[in-house]
């Protein structure tokens, strides 16, 4: 009976034999697996700001205000001209971009979105001038 656990006691410590392989394995995930260190987490994206300016006659998104996103995502914008507006101008720190679209932002940027009023009749003069129209209905009635 010794020699067979010799035998036996010989064949689970081969560092050949199927059952040592895979306790070593075992021990070295477990060692591994629980040694992580708080290091070992990525950090996360530093934040960046939009700052959004809307103009008066502008309608669109994002609003007026400051945004926090992190670094790399999609901001969606758009913007209108509302009616009595025209010249509808967007940029991105002063460079004109288009008034709707998206971009990845990595810094902090400045969106502005801006319309001018219609302006049906405009006068230069140096000196006052008197305007005035006739009170006249369609039927020519006073």
């Amino acid at each position: 009976m010794k020699l067979r656990l010799s035998f036996q006691h010989n064949y689970l410590m081969d560092p050949e034999s199927p059952i040592m392989i895979a306790v070593i394995i075992v021990l070295q995930f477990l060692i591994f697996s629980c040694n992580k260190d708080k290091d070992e987490i990525p950090p996360k994206p530093p934040k960046v700001y939009l700052n959004v300016e809307v103009g008066q006659g502008v309608d669109g998104y994002p609003r007026a205000g400051v945004y926090e996103y992190d670094t790399g995502m999609a901001v969606n914008y758009g913007y209108r001209a509302l009616e009595g507006y025209i010249n509808l101008v967007t940029t991105i720190d002063g460079n004109i971009i288009p008034d709707n679209g998206s971009f990845k932002i990595r810094k902090d940027h400045n969106l502005k979105s801006v319309a001018e009023q219609k302006v049906l009749w405009r006068y230069n003069t140096t000196s006052p001038v008197y305007f005035s129209v006739p009170a006249a209905g369609k039927d020519k009635t006073v």
